[in-house]
């Protein structure tokens, strides 16, 4: 008989079973068990060799894709040779590293606005228009198990599971149910292991474990003029020229950065400017991505702060504030001193972006230094690190 493993980190029931002739036994696994899970299932399994991955193949759901993976012992290769092997390929959607299964997860197509209506007294099938229905088509990865003994039961040590067990933090991606906070989280653990003495850690992101050489970095604010000027002062050359989408590329210190100059916060106010923006942001590599507020320094109040503030996230959402920097530029001045402005202010510095903010020279007279310094803080914004890192927005199963 087929069965499926079923566990719950929290979030995670694994429901897929995928099995054909050439097996003698699959069990499926999808969404993201324990981080020492694998490592339990793969033992037994490969007699504590390497295991071997391969496509096995994609099964095409309404709305969802699903990419299985087979995995089997090194001494089985012949029997499964017709599957090819899986690759640590950048532009794969799963990998295997480090003994990890990396999933690049992504919506494989925007909203429909239109679904197949079979009109049967006509023998066809034609498009019909939705009035407010909209979903998007997600994929799923399985990890099919090839096990040799079919009478042999996986059985795990629960308190090392529990040893294992850790909370993801929510990432800058888009969720189809609300996400479960930490708090929330650790009740179901204290449930299900009520000796447990220590607490529910938080899992280190995967963006903060493989070097990288890419960022993006999106310019925004009320003034197209001072975005075109900041992004000319990074690039050092003037590149752009007037308020709009645009993009260039600059390495600094060994690191790729792509910087993208959006329209003033005025020409974004339709439905359709937006979502142009957003299409073009998502488009434009790499993943890591970080957002710079630019906002003059000259006369700077707590009002205009705010006011800015809201524009931005009408357009970007309020989530992109956690990946956000302000920046008081200045042109032909003394520096500005921030520290000493008023405490209205600084208070809603701190409220908006946690006290990132900078004051920077929009000149491209600006010292190399000061351009590298600024990309040193943005880097350590988003990743928590000094260290060039990436950020994949992908999930993790160890």
């Amino acid at each position: 008989s087929h069965q499926v493993l079923v566990f719950c980190p929290l979030s995670a029931f694994l429901h897929r079973i995928s099995c054909c002739s050439d097996l003698d036994c699959l069990w499926g696994i999808s969404a993201q068990p324990p981080s020492c899970f694998l490592s339990l299932i793969f033992g037994p399994i490969c007699s504590g060799a390497e295991p071997v991955m391969r496509v096995y193949e994609t099964v095409l759901y309404k709305q969802e894709v699903m990419y299985v993976v087979l995995v089997h012992s090194p001494k089985f290769d012949k029997k499964f040779s017709k599957y090819p092997l899986l690759k640590d390929d950048p532009n794969a959607v799963c990998v295997y590293r480090d003994g990890r299964f990396i999933w690049r997860s992504e919506a494989m197509c925007e909203t429909h606005w239109y679904e197949l209506n079979i009109r049967e007294d006509r023998n066809q099938m034609e498009a019909r228009r939705l009035p407010n229905h909209q979903f998007y088509v997600w994929d799923h990865v399985t990890v099919a198990l090839h096990v040799e003994n079919t009478e042999k039961v996986l059985k795990f040590d629960v308190n090392k599971l529990r040893q294992n067990l850790k909370y993801c933090e929510e990432d800058n991606v888009t969720y189809r149910n609300d996400y479960t906070d930490l708090d929330v989280a650790k009740g179901p653990v204290s449930t299900l292991w009520p000796e447990s003495p220590g607490p529910l850690e938080v899992e280190r992101s995967l963006q903060l474990s493989y070097p990288v050489t890419g960022l993006k970095v999106v310019l925004a604010g009320s003034s197209g003029e001072e975005t075109c000027s900041t992004g000319n002062a990074i690039l050092r050359e003037s590149s752009f020229k007037v308020s709009g989408l645009d993009s260039r590329k600059v390495t600094v210190d060994n690191l790729v950065v792509n910087i993208i100059n959006t329209p003033a916060f005025s020409e974004l106010q339709e439905t359709e400017e937006k979502k142009e923006t957003l299409d073009y942001i998502r488009l434009r590599g790499p993943e890591l991505q970080a957002f710079l507020l630019v906002i003059k320094a000259q006369n700077i109040t707590a009002t205009e702060i705010r006011r800015a503030v809201k524009h931005f996230e009408g357009i970007f959402q309020k989530k992109a504030l956690r990946r956000t920097m302000i920046l008081f530029t200045y042109k032909d001045q003394t520096e500005p001193d921030i520290k000493n402005m008023p405490r209205k202010v600084q208070k809603i510095l701190s409220e908006k972006v946690g006290n990132r903010y900078r004051v920077f020279n929009s000149t491209e007279q600006v010292e190399v230094e000061q351009v590298s310094d600024l990309l040193k803080e943005v880097k350590k914004m988003v990743t928590g690190s000094d260290e060039i890192l990436q950020d994949f927005t992908q999930l993790q199963i160890k």
